[in-house]
């Protein structure tokens, strides 16, 4: 039983809001879930996960209800996959043999649990076809309608997503195999995976990333970590007696006064491709950086350095 669906059972058998502490005791009392250190579930972690299955749970404060079920009238059609969900399926379809691709397969039933886990559609759906195991054989078998080593005629649903993915890695699946393992490391820490919920969609810088959103999203939250990121700046004063742009050396201090006094940005130099869910951050891998120019190394991040930006804007 996963942690949300033993919250759920708690809450259905408790007929009764909860507060996340009344939960986390409930779950270690009648061990409805086990971590795996053997450790007891704290409030914390009910709090992360109840706030990331937005579906199932509504919140006021600390208190915990269980998500009022959706009408009837409204759709229950899943979303349109996202790059992150097309990569670890792909993965899938190249590590079994295509008699396997069936819905019953511990290994696509796996695929379908990482799926509901990913920090990207906030919108759920309280059925049983997001991203269910049957929904994960079906994107297989449009795969087989791709492949051109594929005997067979497989299913052609398939979406211009799932086509340009399928080409972009056809010669390179060991970097396939890297990016859908980082992947699945960012999303195994619950802590982690509330934290990617929390960074805005606005963001579209995103859509420039290989890796994929999850992996952007997790670039993002290395950049926010406050504690070294203060650290970082502190570091940066003491040495230079200011807080100037790496690239440009714009300094907010100098241009704006006691209003910009103490602000710039930290970027995190770390190549995406580096990134996973388990590495901490440290201070030599923040660069500070203005506004504009943080945002210039979004727009190729991972791929673009503070000495490469440099360089364009001095052409």
């Amino acid at each position: 039983m996963r942690l949300h669906d033993a919250i759920v059972k708690v809450l259905k058998s408790k007929g009764t809001p909860m507060k996340t502490s009344e939960i986390a005791l409930e779950l270690n009392k009648n061990k409805l879930y086990t971590k795996k250190d053997g450790s007891e579930i704290t409030d914390f972690q009910i709090h992360g996960r109840t706030r990331t299955y937005t579906h199932l749970f509504e919140r006021r404060g600390s208190t915990v209800f269980l998500a009022k079920s959706p009408s009837k009238s409204k759709t229950s059609r899943p979303p349109k996959w996202h790059r992150d969900e097309v990569i670890l399926a792909l993965d899938l379809y190249h590590r079994i043999e295509a008699k396997e691709m069936d819905s019953k397969n511990p290994k696509v039933i796996e695929v379908s649990e990482i799926l509901n886990r990913l920090p990207i559609h906030k919108n759920r759906f309280e059925n049983n076809k997001f991203r269910n195991p049957n929904g994960v054989s079906m994107k297989l078998n449009n795969f087989k309608a791709i492949d051109p080593n594929y005997n067979g005629k497989g299913m052609d649903r398939y979406s211009n997503l799932d086509k340009e993915v399928f080409f972009e890695f056809q010669n390179d699946l060991q970097s396939l195999k890297r990016i859908a393992i980082k992947i699945k490391h960012a999303v195994s820490n619950d802590e982690i995976t509330t934290k990617l919920y929390q960074v805005g969609e606005e963001e579209d810088d995103e859509r420039f990333v290989k890796e994929g959103r999850v992996i952007y999203k997790l670039h993002k939250v290395r950049e926010r970590d406050s504690k070294i990121n203060k650290e970082k700046k502190n570091d940066y004063l003491k040495k230079h007696g200011k807080l100037d742009c790496a690239v440009c050396k714009f300094d907010f201090y100098e241009k704006y006064g006691e209003l910009g006094k103490g602000f710039i940005e930290c970027h995190h130099k770390v190549p995406l491709s580096e990134i996973d869910g388990e590495t901490k951050t440290q201070k030599k891998d923040l660069a500070l950086v203005c506004a504009n120019c943080h945002r210039m190394l979004h727009r190729k991040v991972g791929t673009m350095s503070i000495d490469e930006l440099k360089k364009a804007l001095k052409n």
